[in-house]
């Protein structure tokens, strides 16, 4: 089987890391192109959460309100987005000359717009972590990589450290 083209999901992580080396590795051997992603997840930054209460009944069910909530959500989302760039830039470093690459960054759902991305960008295998830089919630509901292992519709390696 040769790969044309290979999403590359990363987060940050450990796992991430070792997952664009490994595609790194793919692109080297077949001359695939790399996608090259981060999606910044949009369930840790909507404003629905924070907007100021408009009653005193509606003030008095979110008591835990505060007037710089926003100004403090807009700091957090700037942030993650630097680190967005930033994890991409690094892997656009790691990426040696002679392989064809684009970035890709969102914000949206990782679980939906990977697959989204595997779709526009007609990937032939998405590669990724087995962990990311994930949270208590994720242990609840299932991992990133595990949704997008019995999602795709195209292979997926998870790289394990």
């Amino acid at each position: 089987m040769r790969y044309q083209t290979i999403l590359v999901a990363l987060d940050g992580s450990d796992h991430a890391q070792l997952a664009l080396e490994a595609a790194v590795t793919l692109a080297e051997k077949f001359g695939s192109r790399l996608i090259l992603t981060h999606i910044m997840d949009i369930q840790y930054f909507t404003t629905a959460w924070f907007e100021p209460p408009r009653t005193r009944s509606e003030a008095d069910d979110r008591v835990d309100y505060k007037p710089d909530t926003e100004a403090k959500l807009k700091e957090t989302t700037d942030y993650q987005r630097e680190f967005g760039r930033r994890i991409l830039a690094t892997a656009k470093d790691h990426v040696p000359a002679g392989i064809d690459y684009e970035i890709a960054y969102t914000v949206g759902s990782p679980r939906e717009d990977l697959l989204k991305m595997a779709d526009t960008y007609k990937a032939d295998l998405i590669v990724m972590g087995s962990r990311g830089m994930g949270t208590l919630a994720s242990m609840l509901v299932g991992s990133v990589s595990s949704y997008v292992v019995q999602h795709a519709e195209v292979p997926v390696l998870v790289i394990k450290q």
